[in-house]
């Protein structure tokens, strides 16, 4: 692939990636993550792809959806100085080489066993 078609493609997933974030079913899901984090996450079950197309999301269909969970432990935080852990959930949608994320940050404030 040439560069011209390299940029081509790249302005297509752009579109395709600003279309999705727009999708109003898309959006609830995401406001189901921010409410139940994990739960919701796993209602999605083993195929995030398939499982937000049969909510109606309209996903290209050389796309994939990957669920991301990254969970900062609280013990380690607090080594860090940190006065709190973050869990980020996200729906991560790639095509070819190129991802977009959207997450829901979660902050929990830590505390330090004396």
């Amino acid at each position: 692939m040439d560069d011209a078609q390299r940029e081509k493609a790249f302005g297509a997933f752009l579109q395709n990636a600003n279309r999705l974030l727009a999708d109003e079913r898309l959006r609830e899901v995401l406001t189901e993550i921010d409410a139940s984090g994990r739960d919701a996450l796993e209602q999605l079950g083993p195929d995030a792809t398939a499982a937000l197309r049969f909510r109606g999301v309209d996903i290209p269909q050389d796309y994939r959806v990957e669920l991301v969970e990254d969970v900062e432990d609280a013990a380690a935080a607090a080594k860090k100085g940190k006065g709190t852990s973050t869990t980020k959930y996200c729906l991560r949608i790639c095509w070819w080489r190129w991802c977009v994320e959207v997450c829901v940050v979660i902050e929990r404030t830590t505390t330090v066993a004396a």
